[in-house]
């Protein structure tokens, strides 16, 4: 797969201004440029999770096995040993997914800088002057860093919140299927709570790359008009 996306041409120029609506819809658009690095990150932080687990569903034997008259010595080493791998396990796991997916976002972010640059250097000099320095900069830089956070962060953390509750209720359906069917019957409230919580993060998110876009267009022409204040402050008083 080559390292490529489709960059709106001089006809979709409006499309370049709405890159903050398309990354939050169309993410896994951009993710697939470095889908290698991310699937190992999210089955590195899966596997992760499922020794993190192991090593939790060894302590109720230790407890177990201690609490007898007369414990079983070598049971007892075994199921620490046992646990203190999962353990080492768990950690190793955990950093070497975070370590590749960061490394694919910092490739990811290459790639589009380098294409909206590459694209911006071809539409026509009112199109920039139109749109200002604010929002370009915002574009560039701005909301390829954003999708790097969510790259680097959010798909390890994605793939161990999958595998854990999944793990979980096979373990507690293992274990006692009535606990597991207790802690189904949680899930629909915390779904509905997640969505009344999340209502509004649409039409919050687009006013906030708005008022993004305004102030970065406000500091970009501050700075520039600096010379020009400075020359002005500089020439003698005529009047004097």
């Amino acid at each position: 797969m080559s390292d490529s996306i489709a960059v709106p041409t001089t006809a979709e120029q409006p499309a370049v201004a709405g890159v903050a609506q398309a990354r939050s819809a169309n993410v896994w658009r951009f993710i697939r440029l470095v889908r290698p690095e991310i699937t190992l990150g999210i089955v590195l932080a899966a596997l992760g999770a499922v020794t993190s687990i192991g090593a939790l569903l060894c302590i109720a034997p230790i407890i177990a096995a201690l609490l007898v008259p007369q414990p079983d010595a070598a049971q007892i080493s075994n199921l620490v040993i046992l646990a203190l791998v999962l353990t080492a396990l768990t950690f190793t796991l955990r950093t070497l997914a975070f370590r590749i997916s960061h490394m694919g976002a910092f490739r990811l972010e290459q790639i589009l800088r380098t294409q909206l640059t590459e694209h911006l250097a071809r539409v026509p000099l009112g199109y920039l002057v139109t749109n200002g320095a604010g929002a370009l900069k915002k574009i560039v830089h701005d909301d390829v860093k954003a999708l790097h956070a969510f790259v680097a962060d959010s798909t390890p953390l994605m793939g161990r919140g999958y595998a854990s509750p999944l793990v979980t209720v096979v373990a507690l359906f293992i274990i006692d299927w009535r606990m597991a069917l207790v802690a189904l019957a949680v899930l629909p409230f915390g779904m509905l709570s997640m969505r009344l919580a999340m209502r509004d993060y649409a039409t919050l998110s687009q006013q906030y790359n708005q008022a993004n876009e305004r102030i970065n267009g406000a500091v970009i022409e501050f700075v520039q008009a600096m010379p020009v204040v400075r020359t002005f402050a500089e020439q003698p008083d005529c009047g004097a």
